[in-house]
């Protein structure tokens, strides 16, 4: 019962997060990456614990390869790097609940 309560608490704080997001679409938001799979970047909003995904394709205008032991992408011609930790700026464009 007890954990049955605290994945419906999860749910209600997530859906909240969501619907406060929701006024703030367009807004840049300071971002740290939590992970990095070779589909893309998953991060963590700053302020609010928001998660959200950019995948390989929306990272710019470079060609992004994946560094696997590395946990990182890094652009073919500009050399830029997103990395595992790393605190980056994302625009948020939209927010929805996978539930």
């Amino acid at each position: 019962t007890e954990r049955k309560a605290a994945l419906l608490e999860r749910e209600v704080m997530d859906r909240y997060l969501v619907k406060h997001l929701e006024s703030r679409v367009g807004e840049s938001f300071k971002a740290l990456i939590v992970g990095v799979n070779q589909v893309g970047i998953f991060f963590e909003l700053e302020k609010t614990g928001a998660q959200g995904f950019i995948h390989r394709n929306d990272l710019g205008d470079d060609f992004y390869v994946f560094d696997e032991q590395n946990h990182c992408f890094f652009g073919k011609r500009k050399k830029q790097k997103y990395q595992l930790g790393m605190v980056i700026q994302v625009l948020l464009e939209s927010a929805d609940s996978k539930k």
